[in-house]
């Protein structure tokens, strides 16, 4: 689902969760406001159980990192109100909720709840606020996608777009390498990881006598690739752990590695081959590049969208709720 629709979510999930985790935002007094939107008060009751909510649906653990929690706060304080101001003008405009869409939703929740203890009791008494709840997120959908409805680029501007952006064309830099992988348990102790690099680095010696590659792999190589000598075949960056790249990054073809410690042993590997980034061809990505194009003009309509209806609204937040930014010129 689009990130600009996350806050219907939250809130749904805000009514629907059985249980919710403690965050470190604080607890704000009963009759405290997080916001005025022109006459309509959102109280900070409303604003931290949607908080909560979004914790939830976008961290595992139900904690937000603390050196995120400032932006998160924000991030979801932002979107309570342009989601606010979304559903008002949806209302304004007369749309209606799509019956079929509420009652997939309702049996969507059924399924995903049907199986935890106290759900039906919970369901009955939740029902009201569920359907209130997926009636908005229906409407904000339909909103969104009328706004989005942005004409197709034509031919000349999508071909601009790909000579003004070959970043997003380029085939990124592959290596073709080979490993040979002596496997140490996480829990082992030092002596061992320091046996093991030396039985590595005694096998880097006989490489460069002149040893091949792929019969040690085959003998010595607890990696899957050992059956092929080692052979991984072309890989992206970033396919590999950060040391291998580091110490893949300035070896010529043919070259081998030194010792390598990783999280599943020591490694050495051989650069055997290198194709350099290459920018690809108009005809090859021409649809790919459709697609970017009328992507980012369809997320500039959205935002410009949003952008107009809090121009023309009068809010007021209270941001005392909120974390302080670590860096004090960052916009909140």
């Amino acid at each position: 689902m689009n990130k600009n629709l996350m806050f219907s979510c939250f809130l749904l999930a805000s009514v629907l969760l059985l249980s919710v985790r403690a965050t470190a935002q604080q607890v704000a007094p009963p009759d405290a406001v997080f916001a005025t939107i022109d006459e309509t008060v959102i109280t900070a009751v409303e604003y931290q159980r949607i908080f909560r909510g979004a914790v939830r649906n976008r961290y595992y653990h139900g904690k937000v990192p603390e050196p995120e929690l400032a932006r998160f706060q924000r991030e979801v304080g932002r979107d309570v109100v342009n989601q606010f101001l979304v559903h008002k003008e949806a209302l304004r405009q007369g749309m209606t909720p799509d019956t079929e869409q509420i009652q997939s939703g309702i049996a969507e929740y059924d399924a995903r709840y049907a199986e935890q203890p106290g759900w039906q009791e919970q369901r009955e008494r939740q029902l009201p606020a569920m359907l209130i709840q997926l009636e908005r997120r229906d409407l904000l959908l339909q909103m969104e996608e009328k706004v989005k409805d942005v004409p197709q680029p034509g031919s000349t501007e999508v071909e601009a777009y790909y000579r003004e952006h070959p970043e997003k064309f380029t085939e990124p830099e592959r290596k073709h390498v080979s490993i040979i992988l002596l496997r140490v348990q996480p829990s082992a102790g030092g002596a061992a990881w320091e046996e093991t690099a030396g039985r590595a680095a005694a096998l880097r010696f006989r490489l460069t006598e002149g040893a091949d590659f792929g019969e040690l792999a085959k003998a010595n190589s607890q990696d899957s690739s050992a059956p092929s000598g080692g052979d991984l075949g072309f890989l992206h960056s970033g396919m590999l752990a950060d040391e291998a790249e580091t110490a893949l990054a300035p070896l010529a073809v043919g070259e081998i590695t030194e010792p390598i410690g990783l999280l599943e042993g020591v490694a050495l590997f051989r650069l055997n081959d290198r194709t350099p980034a290459t920018l690809q061809s108009f005809a090859d990505v021409q649809q790919r590049a459709v697609a970017l194009l009328h992507r980012e003009r369809q997320d500039r309509a959205w935002e410009a969208y949003l952008q107009g209806l809090r121009s023309n609204a009068t809010i007021e937040l209270n941001e005392t709720l909120y974390m302080p930014l670590a860096d004090a010129g960052a916009t909140p």
